[in-house]
């Protein structure tokens, strides 16, 4: 029997592209089969089934002046309406803005 939530296939498709220096665009879609789970708000629990479903994510950096990158992320650009554990539905669209300071200490005697 398939353990809890694994799905018997899963696809991943991404890329990478670097328009400009400083700029960098990702985009991944990801695809999860369907699976079983349990329904634990009763004794004993019963299975259900959690539907397929497909996600795309975007993300965009930004190296503003090194070592400050600036950072735009949409998780699930689409809305996809999707369940990873029976009973909790996954967040809808995510927007992340961010910004990094990257720095390396130097070597010293």
């Amino acid at each position: 029997e398939r353990l809890l939530r694994r799905p018997a296939r899963t696809a991943t498709l991404g890329a990478t592209v670097v328009p400009h220096a400083r700029l960098v665009v990702r985009a991944t879609a990801t695809r999860i089969g369907d699976r079983t789970d349990r329904d634990f708000s009763s004794f004993p629990a019963r299975p259900v089934r959690l539907d397929p479903w497909t996600r795309s994510d975007v993300a965009v950096t930004w190296t503003a002046r090194d070592p400050l990158q600036l950072l735009l992320r949409v998780d699930n650009l689409g809305g996809a309406r999707y369940v990873e554990a029976f009973g909790f539905p996954a967040p809808g669209r995510q927007l992340t803005v961010g910004v990094e300071w990257r720095f390396s200490a130097s070597a010293r005697d």
